[in-house]
């Protein structure tokens, strides 16, 4: 349970164009991870598995499992978060919407350096807090890893690379909640798509629907 209400007031930052990475991976990502390294492991205990199919960002699960002895498969919502060699990258607000070679080269180049030096002291923080081992790039490893990477995002909108992780598969976006009455649209939202041209919709993702 998150209380989000809360969460905004006691992050104003959460939503910051250049402290809002940080703050998202001290309020939610590494908090979280805590509570569910121990769910997990608990699981594992009591049940036999197959194996774990956890978020990417859901460290505790990964390493859960890493620590169980049992395969992983990383879910990614996002390409970008592959860090594809040839697939364009404008992570922040003022980044080019389609850059050069030059400028994709040294997205790439750079972002993993960068990526380590923000992320890994804090995730080796909460690992050192669990008993677990230092492991450099930990984040970046889980991203990019798993037995299988499943890539939920339709093809037609970013198909595979030749610089995808070796196990990935793009296998179009996930169905949630599908239910007989939900699933047909509203009459009055047919008839608006029927009265003109069609429109362009967009969401806000991840803490910015909050």
């Amino acid at each position: 349970y998150l209380d989000l209400k809360k969460l905004d007031q006691n992050f104003p930052d959460i939503m910051h164009p250049r402290r809002g990475s940080r703050v998202v991976f001290e309020a939610l990502i590494n908090r979280f991870a805590r509570d569910s390294f121990a769910l997990v492991q608990e699981l594992l205990r009591a049940e036999r598995f197959d194996a774990v199919v956890h978020h990417h960002i859901a460290l505790g699960a990964a390493w859960a499992a890493e620590e169980a002895g049992g395969p992983a498969a990383s879910v990614v919502l996002a390409p970008m978060l592959w860090l594809t060699r040839d697939d364009p990258l404008s992570p922040q607000a003022w980044s080019a919407l389609n850059p050069g070679p030059f400028s994709r080269w040294l997205a790439y180049t750079l972002t993993r350096p960068i990526l380590r030096f923000m992320i890994d002291p804090l995730t080796n923080r909460v690992r050192r807090e669990l008993g677990l081992r230092k492991d450099p790039g930990s984040f970046l490893r889980i991203t990019r890893g798993g037995v299988v990477n499943l890539g939920l995002w339709s093809p037609l909108l970013r198909a595979p690379l030749p610089g995808d992780p070796p196990n990935s598969v793009v296998c179009g976006f996930p169905w949630h909640d599908r239910h007989g009455e939900q699933q047909n649209a509203d009459d009055r939202i047919e008839r608006f798509l029927g009265e003109g041209p069609a429109p362009v919709l967009f969401t806000l993702g991840t803490a910015a629907v909050h």
